[in-house]
């Protein structure tokens, strides 16, 4: 089978390690045009694989480069352009493509960290055939992983690379070996739900929240993501990149945002219901750094303040 790769990032790279293993035969790699990964670049070099950097692959320059491998499947990994019907079907088999969601849920961008805030027990990641409209088309393979309890994104990204090279050889395999049954998605669910772009701003707890929602805020994007942000009413930020829920906490009265003790490094901060045991964090600017006392006040929710 003569496959197309278009991807970035450890995703494309351990799932491009796990073709080669598995004795497919990569006929070329497509690079993001704008962010080109140069370790997947390096190991396509290492097996003399030819490496493509496309500013846009659906345009009639592209698509005489792809035409002349005479494919039979197009693999997208990680990879930031949307296929036309074109380059879909050009393929004999087609196009795929392997998403860290449990479609036909969690469609869309930031998935993983959308889980976690969510508060989900386990994410799932699904190979399916390429429709023109983003994560749609017939399913292929999915699986399971759980989301532990302590589990921040760090934890869960490097799960779901590794199942998602998994999952995408056997969804191939599959092909290769006429056995597939693709499976619609809307006989799963008849519309399923879409995830937005987390953007810049998207960081900052709100205070008012219960304690489980910002334990789950905070777990969701910790390191790599930018880690969630606290404003002190006095101006400076914290970056919290790990708490504790405390069980059967004493009912506080007061002020949301307020921190109400401290233990060593560790602060409580008064929340909607309860109290949250803070024990990572740092200061965003190291100018601003200070001692943080009992009475200190973060912003309840410093997006609209």
């Amino acid at each position: 089978m003569k496959i197309g790769f278009f991807g970035d990032g450890e995703w494309a790279q351990l799932a491009f390690d796990k073709l080669i293993r598995s004795n497919f035969s990569i006929s070329f790699v497509v690079l993001r045009y704008s962010t080109p990964d140069k370790d997947l670049e390096k190991l396509s070099n290492q097996y003399s694989i030819p490496v493509f950097s496309l500013k846009n692959v659906n345009d009639k320059y592209s698509m005489s480069i792809f035409r002349s491998y005479e494919l039979d499947l197009n693999v997208s990994m990680s990879f930031d352009q949307i296929f036309k019907k074109e380059l879909i079907e050009l393929p004999s088999f087609g196009s795929i493509n392997c998403h860290a969601g449990a479609l036909p849920f969690y469609r869309g961008r930031n998935v993983l960290n959308w889980a976690i805030i969510n508060g989900e027990q386990r994410f799932g990641v699904t190979a399916h055939y390429m429709e023109e409209a983003v994560d749609e088309g017939d399913i292929i393979k999915q699986k399971f992983c759980s989301i532990e309890r302590e589990d921040t994104y760090n934890e869960v990204l490097k799960n779901a690379h590794i199942l998602c090279a998994e999952v995408l050889v056997e969804a191939i395999n599959e092909i290769d070996s006429g056995t597939e049954n693709p499976v619609k998605q809307t006989s799963i669910h008849p519309i399923g739900s879409y995830c937005t772009k987390r953007r810049e701003g998207d960081e900052f707890i709100n205070w008012s929240w219960s304690s489980e929602r910002i334990y789950n805020f905070i777990r969701g994007i910790a390191p790599p993501a930018p880690g969630a942000h606290a404003v002190l009413t006095t101006g400076e930020t914290l970056i919290i990149n790990y708490a504790e829920l405390i069980r059967e906490s004493v009912q506080y009265i007061g002020q949301e945002g307020e921190i109400i003790n401290k233990k060593d490094y560790c602060f409580f901060v008064k929340t909607e219901d309860t109290m949250l045991k803070v024990t990572e964090y740092a200061f965003q600017k190291e100018t601003e750094q200070r001692a943080l006392t009992i009475g200190d006040r973060f912003k309840v929710n410093p997006s609209f303040q």
